[in-house]
C-alpha cells in the first residue's frame, strides 16, 4: 500500500497523521517512507529488467514518470546508469 500511494492517503486510512505514519515507517523499516518508495521501484525496475524488458519498459513498470527519473534513483542507489546495471547483473 505504501509502496504506491501518497503518504498522507496511507496515513488518513489508518487514521493516523502523516507524520506518525512517517516515524512509524522510519522506526520498522529504518527507511523514510519515500526511500521506502524509491527502493520498492528500484526492486521493480530490477525485476522488469532481470525478466528481459527493455530500459523504458522497465521504467514504467517500475511506476517512473519517465526514464530520467529512474535514471537519478538508479544511480542514487547503485552508482551505475541504468544500462550498466542492467549489463552488469546480465554478465554475472
Amino acid at each position: 500500500m505504501l509502496a504506491t500511494r501518497p503518504v498522507d492517503e496511507v496515513a488518513a486510512e489508518l487514521g493516523v497523521t502523516g507524520r506518525q505514519l512517517r516515524h512509524l515507517v522510519l522506526l520498522e523499516i529504518g527507511l523514510a517512507p519515500k526511500v521506502y518508495q524509491q527502493v520498492v521501484r528500484l526492486q521493480r525496475f530490477v525485476r522488469a529488467v532481470d525478466a528481459g524488458a527493455p530500459l523504458a519498459a522497465a521504467a514504467a513498470t517500475a511506476g517512473c514518470a519517465d526514464q530520467p527519473h529512474m535514471t537519478r534513483d538508479v544511480r542514487r542507489f547503485s552508482g551505475l546508469t541504468p544500462a550498466r546495471l542492467t549489463q552488469e547483473r546480465r554478465s554475472a
